[in-house]
């Protein structure tokens, strides 16, 4: 996934539409997805030690 990222940042990332509009590019859009798709892999990971870390011991000592 980040070299696929890595690869779509070489190419520009906007581009006039057929009315004159800024418009994204597929590259950008493909970049987009895999931004979100990194950070909700690392948001989960933090949240499930967040979980293990504090939550869960108090969980256990209140049985």
């Amino acid at each position: 996934m980040v070299d696929t990222l890595g690869s779509c940042l070489n190419h520009e990332m906007i581009g006039i539409g057929p009315v004159g509009a800024i418009i994204d590019t597929p590259h950008c859009k493909i970049a987009c997805e895999l931004l979100n798709s990194l950070f909700l892999v690392c948001f989960v990971k933090i949240l499930r030690e967040c979980f293990l870390i504090q939550i869960l011991p108090e969980i256990i000592s209140a049985e």
